[in-house]
């Protein structure tokens, strides 16, 4: 199956909110479904999870490791961009 995850869908795998278990299991690589964003979904990623970290709902810590593991599959085709 081919997945085009937004903003708020995709912060569920960086951010332990309502429906990050259904979300992780839906991209999950054993599924063997396909995970595609638009190019615009990479920076309001960085800045969701900076807004959360800043209105006090996420630690430091917890945000730079989302922030991070979230560059990491970016670089690694995880969670690849689709392009066009």
């Amino acid at each position: 199956m081919v997945c085009y995850v937004g903003t708020s869908g995709l912060s569920k795998r960086y951010i332990a909110e309502n429906g990050s278990g259904w979300l992780r299991s839906l991209i999950d690589p054993s599924t063997g479904n396909e995970v595609y964003i638009v190019r615009l979904t990479a920076v309001e990623i960085i800045a969701a999870i900076t807004r959360r970290e800043r209105g006090g709902s996420l630690l430091a810590s917890d945000a730079a490791i989302a922030r991070t593991d979230f560059r990491v599959d970016l670089a690694t085709g995880s969670v690849p961009l689709q392009s066009g």
